[in-house]
């Protein structure tokens, strides 16, 4: 890999310039071509990053949000991007456990150029973002004789089958087809707008009369893909 585009999230003028000087005496030192970004706050590093960038470098609190470094990394999610991140930060102990996360760090220990170095080993060895596995959520029930299913997060997939295993290899497979189809625009719902789903579709297609999801006879199950 001898290019690798690299967004760095960042509020202090010191650790940018730190990343700067690595980035340029990476690049003259492996002959590579790395290009960056750098951003000072979570909303302009979730309007900037997309599933193009081949890293992305995070400080656990930027720009007094003490929470930024987590909450970029599950609105990645929310988003459908797949990027492998790298938190650098002197708050180690905030930093929840993800799969995107590939490496942490202490401010004071190691250099950027080793988170570089790391990146582009882990690129080359591991799956790529995009094939790290996304979860979803299927709200199933048994209505007749029949299974009914479909996935909350995105519009359209609805399946139905004899049995609850054939329903959930069905709906695997009918939205892996949908997510893997580049003449469809499809956009992941987020959390709360697919919690309204769920709530609509329990009033509209459960039992008469039932108050809650286990009362109407529907089951969440996880689907990754």
């Amino acid at each position: 890999m001898n290019t690798m585009k690299i967004l760095l999230v960042e509020d202090v003028e010191e650790q940018q310039q730190a990343f700067i000087n690595a980035v340029d005496t990476f690049n003259k030192k492996y002959n590579l071509t790395v290009e960056t970004d750098i951003v000072t706050d979570p909303l302009s590093a979730l309007e900037k990053i997309d599933n193009s960038y081949s890293g992305a470098i995070l400080d656990m609190k930027s720009n007094n949000d003490h929470e930024g470094g987590n909450t970029i990394v599950r609105r990645l999610h929310d988003l459908s991007i797949s990027v492998p991140i790298i938190f650098v930060t002197g708050h180690l102990d905030m930093v929840k456990e993800d799969p995107l996360i590939i490496r942490k760090r202490s401010r004071d220990t190691d250099t950027y150029e080793s988170d570089l170095l790391f990146l582009q080993g882990w690129l080359k060895t591991e799956s790529s973002p995009a094939e790290i596995a996304q979860t979803y959520t299927a709200l199933i029930r048994e209505s007749e004789g029949w299974w009914i299913g479909w996935i909350l997060e995105v519009p359209g997939v609805t399946c139905q089958e004899r049995t609850k295993n054939e329903l959930l290899d069905t709906l695997q497979i009918t939205l892996r087809e949908i997510l893997e189809d580049e003449t469809l625009e499809v956009s992941r719902r987020t959390e709360s707008e697919a919690e309204a789903v769920k709530t609509s579709d329990i009033l509209e297609f459960g039992v008469p009369g039932a108050s809650d999801q286990t009362e109407s006879g529907f089951e969440e199950v996880r689907i990754d893909v």
